[in-house]
């Protein structure tokens, strides 16, 4: 997300590194550029299971604290269970369940956010 080509991102389940859980794996350059882009673009959204053994808690605090504190660059969304792949793996397709919900949210918001970024590129 820190390069200007990229017009939408979606973090999910975020779990590097391993031996750290509140860490980024990012440096501070890395931040700055990125939330220059998110500023440029809209805001990404952030999934995760509530009981994610891998992507805990502390890290979407870290996120927040790192990207929010001036203006929401990030959109948190916490799904309820103790899985770790939002998207992926852990998905279920059925409407109405909250992976499903997620996908259908992550899908709107490319559509809007790559159509917007085209258009002022």
């Amino acid at each position: 997300m820190a390069d200007d080509s990229v017009f939408a991102a979606v973090p999910s389940q975020q779990s590097m590194p391993f031996n750290a859980s509140s860490d980024l794996h990012l440096g501070d350059a890395d931040i700055a550029e990125t939330k220059i882009n998110i500023y440029r673009n809209e805001s990404m959204k952030v999934y995760r299971f509530e009981g994610d053994w891998m992507c805990k808690a502390s890290k979407f605090k870290r996120l927040n604290s790192s990207f929010n504190k001036d203006r929401e660059r990030l959109q948190f969304r916490t799904l309820p269970g103790k899985h770790h792949s939002v998207l992926t793996q852990d998905f279920v397709d059925e409407v109405g369940h909250p992976t499903y919900d997620a996908l259908l949210e992550v899908i709107e918001y490319f559509g809007r956010s790559l159509r917007t970024g085209l258009e002022t590129a």
